[in-house]
């Protein structure tokens, strides 16, 4: 296996191939500036590496390659996905995403119909789901600082 960074010197399109769920993936000959030569595949005719002169992050097996973009100062390795955001922060949209979660998981866990001896009546769907609801908030509450 062979990687690094290089430069698009040709890329032309080689045919295409159905993958077994249906979709087409379309087949690229590509040649890199340092010689490296080999086929890629692609979702599109031109992807995003098509034009000559484009900066990429390699990797070579036999004559197979993987193009990826290349880290802003192209040097090493792929451009990294950017860090995920977490939501188990006190902002307003963790607090919303966490609301969120508490309704649905309370939705899908209820009960039918359950007698409230506190009021002495049965409590409908909407109550049984924000009581659970607040059950959940306050044990995320309670759990999160573990």
């Amino acid at each position: 296996m062979n990687e690094g960074v290089s430069k698009i010197e040709i890329c032309q399109g080689a045919g295409d191939w159905r993958t077994p769920d249906g979709s087409t993936l379309y087949k690229l000959e590509v040649t890199l500036e340092n010689g490296v030569i080999g086929t890629s595949y692609a979702k599109t005719t031109q992807p995003w590496y098509f034009t000559p002169g484009t900066d990429v992050f390699y990797t070579s097996e036999g004559d197979k390659l993987k193009i990826r973009r290349v880290n802003a100062d192209a040097t090493t390795g792929p451009a990294s996905a950017p860090a995920a955001q977490t939501y188990g922060d006190d902002s307003d949209r963790g607090k919303s995403i966490r609301t969120q979660w508490a309704i649905k998981t309370a939705a899908h866990s209820f009960e039918p119909l359950k007698w409230d001896s506190a009021h002495g009546t049965i409590m409908t769907y909407s109550k049984q789901v924000g009581t659970l609801a607040k059950m959940y908030l306050s044990q995320y509450e309670e759990l999160k600082d573990l």
